[in-house]
């Protein structure tokens, strides 16, 4: 999810495209990102509860435990850059 804009500024458009270009799997998600309206404003607030961030993808179809951690590190990742 790098680039120059700060996360809480992405459109939920914005953020499937994102998804999409990942690797390991996770790019099968971005239709799940999509349809569910996942923003960058929520993505940021998922960053700072692990917890929340597992329960919202179990909730929007992300039910691998290893897909939910790297998304998680994505997150982390990107809320640093």
């Amino acid at each position: 999810m790098g680039g120059a804009a700060s996360i809480e500024t992405l459109d939920a458009a914005a953020v499937a495209r994102c998804i999409a270009g990942m690797d390991g799997g996770l790019a099968k998600h971005e239709e799940n990102f999509r349809q569910n309206g996942i923003d960058g404003a929520l993505l940021k607030y998922l960053v700072n509860d692990d917890d929340e961030a597992i329960d919202t993808l179990t909730e929007i179809g992300v039910t691998s435990k290893l897909q939910q951690r790297r998304l998680i590190i994505k997150l982390h990742e990107a809320q640093s850059s």
